[in-house]
């Protein structure tokens, strides 16, 4: 009978062997699959935090270039209607007459006198309808100068010598785009700062 007690401790021993090998495998099993659903978290939270970055920058870019679309079509309308309303200025300039005609030619006329600064006669250039007007102005203010008609412009004044080397223009195009450009960067600069 001492075998089979033996055989019996054997079979016991195996069993409590197995038994502690199945526990230790178990907890390995454990900890290998908490260590597995850690590194999981940490991997889906850096992915999470990476996708996060990516979306709120490209939403800065979204919102940076809505931006820059916005400014542009700001711009090109603000453009639109300054040339507008010096297209109608202008409009307004050519079809003044009588009086108002007389008090605007000579208001350039003075301006573009005082400027005027070389010695020698003066010629005067204006519109052939406006002539006689500019005519009587010079009488009026006293100057000695020669007036000649010239259709190359829409109105207003140039003033030279008899040589043509000194000349200042006071044509309504000249002013129109001298206004044009002093306005249109007083918008700009209100609009989009400095």
């Amino acid at each position: 009978m001492a075998i089979d007690d033996i055989l019996r401790a054997l079979d016991e021993e195996c069993e409590l062997m197995i038994a502690e090998i199945k526990e230790r495998a178990i907890e390995q099993a454990n900890h290998i699959i908490t260590e597995a659903e850690q590194k999981a978290e940490v991997a889906k939270a850096e992915a999470i935090e990476r996708e996060k970055e990516k979306i709120a920058t490209e939403a800065a870019e979204i919102v940076n270039a809505s931006r820059l679309k916005a400014k542009k079509i700001q711009s090109e309308a603000t453009e639109r209607a300054v040339e507008k309303v010096f297209e109608d200025f202008e409009k307004w300039l050519v079809s003044l007459k009588g009086e108002e005609k007389k008090h605007l030619l000579k208001k350039i006329l003075v301006n573009v006198i005082d400027a005027y600064k070389s010695p020698g006669s003066l010629v005067i250039k204006t519109r052939k309808e406006d002539v006689k007007i500019v005519e009587d102005l010079v009488r009026e203010i006293n100057k000695n100068a020669e007036v000649i008609p010239s259709n190359n412009f829409k109105g207003g004044i140039i003033v030279s010598d008899s040589e043509e080397k000194t000349i200042l223009n006071g044509s309504y195009e000249v002013l129109i785009e001298k206004a044009r450009k002093e306005f249109r960067t007083e918008v700009f600069s209100q609009l989009f700062g400095n």
